[in-house]
């Protein structure tokens, strides 16, 4: 897989899978230093809501520390609700109602989120458009997600949510 950088086209390297010849996105060194002189005396919550896409910031423990309006319209709840939340309970997971809790039943072993922020966490490294999905009440909603680590925060940013029908809505 090859990725390129969002902001200025250019080459970054290639990732794994190797054998998967499609595309993705990210941000090279260069622009990355450039937005970060762009954003600096920012307030954190100011430069949340420079994205266009729902972003949520969790610590090492998996819990929302903050969120944009972006994020907050589509859990639909107040950023005072969600705050100190693990993701599958601000998403309402249909297992994070079970009474072993969100992030200790069976079903949150092979959860993707979750599994996406510990690898994330561990590795402390980000990851690209990665497939993730959750089971909520209404249904089954799926994501690409790209995750960033920095200074034990992860950043999520819901890049593409994908329709039942396999369709990709862009929040563009």
């Amino acid at each position: 897989m090859h990725l390129i950088c969002s902001y200025c086209n250019k080459y970054i390297k290639e990732k794994k899978p190797f054998e998967v010849t499609r595309t993705t996105h990210g941000i090279c060194p260069d622009c990355y230093f450039t937005l970060l002189k762009e954003n600096e005396g920012l307030s954190f919550n100011d430069y949340l809501e420079t994205f266009e896409v729902p972003v949520v910031i969790l610590d090492s423990e998996r819990r929302i520390v903050a969120a944009n309006q972006a994020a907050l319209g589509m859990i639909d709840k107040p950023i005072d609700r969600v705050v100190g939340l693990l993701g599958g309970e601000a998403l309402e997971c249909l297992h994070s109602k079970l009474p072993e809790g969100c992030g200790k039943t069976l079903h949150c072993e092979t959860c993707t989120i979750k599994n996406l922020i510990l690898k994330t966490i561990e590795k402390r490294i980000s990851y690209h458009n990665e497939p993730v999905s959750i089971e909520t009440e209404r249904g089954r909603s799926d994501f690409l997600v790209s995750t960033i680590f920095c200074d034990d925060l992860v950043q999520i940013v819901l890049e593409v949510c994908l329709s039942n029908a396999g369709e990709e809505k862009s929040f563009f």
